[in-house]
C-alpha cells in the first residue's frame, strides 16, 4: 500500500498540535521528497514517526498505522465497539481467529484474494504477510477458505487492514458479515476501537455507514459521515498534478 503523503506546511501542523497539547512523547520528522514552485506550487513531504518511549496505541490513536514495518499517517478509520452489534451467523460457514496459517490455509487465502481483486478490478497493492509477527487472521470457511481478514496487531490496538472474499455465494454477503466477527475479536481483547484502515476513494465509502464509524481528520476523530463520503468521492477526481494543485489551493 502506498504511504500517505502530506502536502504543504499547513497540513504538517495538524500532526504536531495534538502531540504538544497532550504531552505525548512522539517525535515526528519530515522527509522533503518533491517540490514545484513555478508549475504546480506543491510540496511533497513524508512524515516519519519515532515512538521514543510511547506506546504504539498513542500513535494509532493519532492517525498513524504501520505498513510493511513503516509508520505512516493517513485518513484513518475506526469503529467504536460499544456501538456495534453482535455478528450474525452465516449458515454453512465458520469464522475462526488464527495467529498463524498452515501452508494449505495460506494457499487458499491467496486464491480467495486473487479472486477478489479480479472481481473488483483492483490492483494487488496489499502484500499478504504470513511471517510478520504483527499479522493475525480471521478466516471464513465452508469446505475451503472463502473469505479472510488480515489483522495488524499493535501494543494496545488492533487494525483490520485487508478483508477479501471470493464471491462464491453473493446472496450471503460474507464480506458484509465478516466485519462483525472482526469486532468480536477486538471486543474479546477488551479494546474500545477496531481500526479498519485508511479511508480513500469511493471503494472506502461503505466504511462510513458502519455502526460506530469515526475517521481521522488530521487533528481529531470525526463522526461527520457526509464530509467523509465527500472526501472519498473527491479522491477519485484527482488524476494529475494539476488537479492536485488546484485542490490544494482551494483547501
Amino acid at each position: 500500500m502506498p504511504t500517505f503523503k502530506t502536502l504543504g506546511l499547513n497540513s504538517l501542523r495538524v500532526f504536531l498540535c495534538p502531540l504538544i497539547k497532550e504531552g505525548i512523547k512522539l517525535k515526528i520528522s519530515y522527509e522533503h521528497i518533491y517540490g514545484s514552485e513555478e508549475q504546480f506550487d506543491l510540496q511533497l513531504v513524508k512524515p516519519i514517526l519515532d515512538l521514543q518511549d510511547s506506546r504504539e496505541v498513542n500513535a494509532i490513536e493519532r492517525g498513524w498505522a504501520i505498513n510493511e514495518g513503516k509508520w505512516y499517517n493517513c485518513r484513518s478509520t475506526r469503529i467504536c465497539l460499544e456501538q456495534y452489534k453482535k455478528p450474525q451467523k452465516v449458515s454453512g460457514y465458520n469464522f475462526t481467529y488464527l495467529k498463524t496459517l498452515t501452508e494449505e490455509q495460506l494457499n487458499q487465502v491467496e486464491a480467495a484474494y486473487q479472486t477478489f481483486i479480479d472481481y473488483k478490478g483492483f490492483k494487488k497493492i496489499y502484500n499478504l504477510m504470513p511471517n510478520d509477527p504483527r499479522t493475525s487472521w480471521l478466516i471464513c470457511e465452508s469446505d475451503k477458505i472463502n473469505a479472510f481478514t488480515m489483522f495488524t496487531e499493535y501494543d494496545g490496538a488492533l487494525e483490520s487492514n485487508l478483508t477479501a472474499w471470493d464471491y462464491s455465494e453473493l446472496k450471503k454477503s460474507i464480506g458484509k458479515h465478516i466485519i462483525g466477527y472482526e469486532v468480536q475479536v477486538a471486543k474479546e481483547r477488551g479494546l474500545e476501537h477496531l481500526y479498519i484502515g485508511p479511508g480513500y476513494g469511493s471503494s472506502a465509502v461503505y466504511k462510513g455507514y458502519l455502526k460506530g464509524f469515526q475517521w481521522w481528520t488530521g487533528s481529531e476523530w470525526s463522526i461527520d459521515i457526509d464530509k467523509y463520503v465527500m472526501l472519498c468521492k473527491r479522491d477519485d477526481t484527482i488524476a494529475t498534478l494539476e488537479d492536485l494543485s488546484k485542490l490544494y489551493e482551494t483547501s
